[in-house]
């Protein structure tokens, strides 16, 4: 799509058949004189390296100049409008343990498996909420900032292991 930045310097387009109309009228005018100075046909045996389109081919390329000139003051713009979107969803923190003692295989396969597919779930039903995922053992790691993308949350969300955080223990 595209846009204007400042559409009303395109009003300056209209200048340019006034110009065209102007030079139209000073050709004429030009014209007149040479024949109340004498004879035409002995005023262009005068003259014959003057061109008839010389002129034109001049103030047409001149406009073509104004006219790309005109079109960059208003500063087109191409691509997709922004448009702002407000929207009603809670903003959700998930923090997730991963030191070695969610390698406990009290839960099938461990509990490291089981919360990152619960919380794929819960990924799953939101609709118009936003998630972040920080992770923790000894220290802790914002792993996902607060987000919509919720593809890019499940990504995050299986390359998280034990070995993501390398000083382990928790202490709550």
């Amino acid at each position: 799509m595209l846009m204007f930045a400042d559409s009303r310097f395109l009003y300056l387009l209209l200048l340019i058949p006034v110009v065209l109309l102007g030079y139209a009228v000073l050709r004429q005018l030009r014209g007149r004189r040479v024949k109340a100075f004498g004879d035409p046909a002995l005023t262009e045996a005068l003259m014959p390296s003057r061109s008839r389109s010389k002129g034109w081919v001049r103030i047409s390329l001149w406009c073509l100049a104004f006219a790309f000139f005109v079109v960059g003051l208003a500063r087109p713009r191409t691509g997709a409008r922004l448009s702002e979107h407000t929207a009603k969803g809670a903003e959700i923190i998930v923090a997730l343990d991963v030191s070695n003692s969610m390698l406990a295989q009290d839960y099938s396969p461990n509990r490291l498996e089981r919360a990152k597919l619960a919380i794929s779930r819960l990924t799953d039903r939101l609709q118009e909420d936003r998630i972040g995922l920080v992770i923790f053992a000894g220290t802790s790691f914002v792993q996902l900032p607060v987000t919509t993308d919720y593809v890019s949350a499940k990504m995050f969300l299986s390359s998280i292991d034990t070995g993501s955080i390398p000083v382990q223990g928790t202490a709550i």
